[in-house]
C-alpha cells in the first residue's frame, strides 16, 4: 500500500494538526479578550481550505496533479462559501455572540476560558483536522494516474450537496431579513421536506469529498471524516437545544416537527393544523464543529 503514496505524507499530517490546534489557540486567546466565540464559527470553513491548499503546496510535483487540483477546489469553494455565509449572518445579527456559546459561559461556573477551549475550539481543532484527512490523503497518491469513475461521482455529490447547502443558507438568510416572517415558520423549498437541508447538503458534500478519496482503494480509511461530518449535522445535541428553542418561540413549529423529517429529505405528513402559515423556514443557527 505505501507504494501508492508519496513520500511525506506523515509529515504533512504532523503539520497540519500542529496548524489546525495552533490557530484555534490563537482564536481562543482573542476570544478571551472579546469574550466572542463566533469568531471559531467564521474560522470554521477556511480552517479546511487552508489545509487543502497547504496540502497542495506541500506536494508540489508529486502526486497526480489533475486529482490534488480537483479535490484542492472542491475543499476551498466549500469552506470559503462557508466562511463568508457564517460572517455576514453574524453582521446581519449585529454581530451579537450565537447563544450557544453564550449558555456554554454561562453554564461555567469556574474556569470559564477552559471550559470554552475545551468545548468550542478545542474539539474544533481536533474535528478538523480529523474531517480534512481525505484532503490531505488523495493529495499524495501516485495512482491512478488519471481521475477515475468513483472520483466523477464523488464530485457530482458534492456539487449537489454544495449547491443544496448553498441555496437553502441562501433561501434562509432571505427568510429571516424579512421582520414579516418573525413569527412564521417556512416549508418551501426543500425545507418542505427535510427541516435541516443546509445541514443534510454538507454532509453530501463531504461525502462525496471522500469518494474522491476513494480513487485509490487505499483511501477507504478516512471514512472517518464523512461519518464525523454526517453524524455532526444529523444526529448532534445542539439540534435538539435548537428545536425545543424554536417551537417555543414560533407558533406553528410543533406542526412542523410532526409533519417533516429532521434530516433526511422525504414527502411530509398530513398537515396537523391547516392554519398554519406555510411561506416559510425555521431560523435555525448553523452549529459549530464539536
Amino acid at each position: 500500500m505505501s507504494a501508492d503514496f508519496a513520500p511525506g505524507l506523515i509529515n504533512n499530517l504532523i503539520i497540519t494538526a500542529c496548524l489546525s490546534f495552533g490557530m484555534q489557540f490563537v482564536l481562543w486567546l482573542i476570544h478571551m479578550k472579546t469574550r466572542d466565540a463566533t469568531l471559531a464559527d467564521w474560522w470554521w470553513g477556511l480552517g479546511y481550505a487552508t489545509i487543502a491548499l497547504f496540502t497542495w503546496f506541500n506536494t508540489a510535483g508529486v502526486g497526480v496533479e489533475s486529482r490534488k487540483l480537483l479535490i484542492t477546489l472542491l475543499t476551498v469553494a466549500w469552506g470559503v462559501r462557508l466562511s463568508a455565509h457564517l460572517i455576514i449572518r453574524s453582521y446581519r445579527d449585529k454581530w451579537r455572540e450565537l447563544d450557544r456559546y453564550e449558555n456554554y459561559r454561562k453554564a461555567a461556573s469556574k474556569n470559564v476560558g477552559w471550559v470554552m477551549y475545551r468545548k468550542v475550539f478545542g474539539i474544533q481543532g481536533l474535528m478538523m483536522w480529523i474531517v480534512s484527512l481525505p484532503v490531505q490523503v488523495t493529495q499524495f497518491y501516485l495512482v491512478p494516474t488519471e481521475i477515475g469513475t468513483i472520483a466523477m461521482i464523488g464530485t457530482a455529490l458534492w456539487l449537489f450537496g454544495f449547491l443544496l447547502e448553498w441555496g437553502t443558507d441562501w433561501q434562509l438568510a432571505n427568510f429571516k431579513a424579512d421582520p414579516a416572517n418573525r413569527e412564521r415558520v417556512l416549508n418551501g423549498g426543500w425545507w418542505r421536506y427535510t427541516r435541516h437541508p443546509n445541514y443534510f447538503g454538507e454532509a453530501c458534500a463531504w461525502w462525496g469529498i471522500y469518494l474522491v478519496a476513494c480513487d485509490n482503494l487505499a483511501g477507504w480509511w478516512v471514512i472517518v471524516s464523512p461519518l464525523r461530518m454526517h453524524y455532526r449535522m444529523a444526529y448532534r445535541q445542539g439540534l435538539v437545544w435548537l428545536e425545543e428553542k424554536m417551537t417555543s418561540n414560533k407558533p406553528g413549529y410543533a406542526d412542523y416537527v410532526a409533519r417533516t423529517n429532521r434530516f433526511y429529505p422525504w414527502f411530509p405528513k398530513p398537515a396537523v393544523q391547516p392554519d398554519v402559515p406555510t411561506q416559510a423556514a425555521p431560523v435555525a443557527e448553523r452549529d459549530s464543529a464539536r
